[in-house]
């Protein structure tokens, strides 16, 4: 909610009291932003297709690794399954 009030430019302020472009503004914002379950399965989705296009992240992801080149060898234990 920071990135919406800032790129809006606002202040904490109740919606009654805006000015009719700030709202209108503020509302095609929010159309554009994904919150909550659909932010979640377009992360899923994206992981999903970097497994289905067997790329090196995707079989990282597959395999439970770490992905952005974390190291493995003394660190991830929670995240390497052996």
């Amino acid at each position: 909610m920071r990135f919406v009030t800032f790129s809006v430019s606002l202040s904490f302020v109740r919606i009654f009291f805006l000015r009719i472009k700030k709202k209108k503004k503020l509302q095609s914002l929010l159309k554009k932003t994904v919150f909550g379950t659909q932010l979640f399965q377009k992360k899923i989705e994206a992981i999903n297709s970097l497994k289905g296009l067997k790329t090196y992240r995707g079989f990282r992801h597959k395999k439970k690794l770490p992905v952005r080149g974390q190291r493995t060898r003394s660190n991830a234990r929670t995240c390497k399954k052996i």
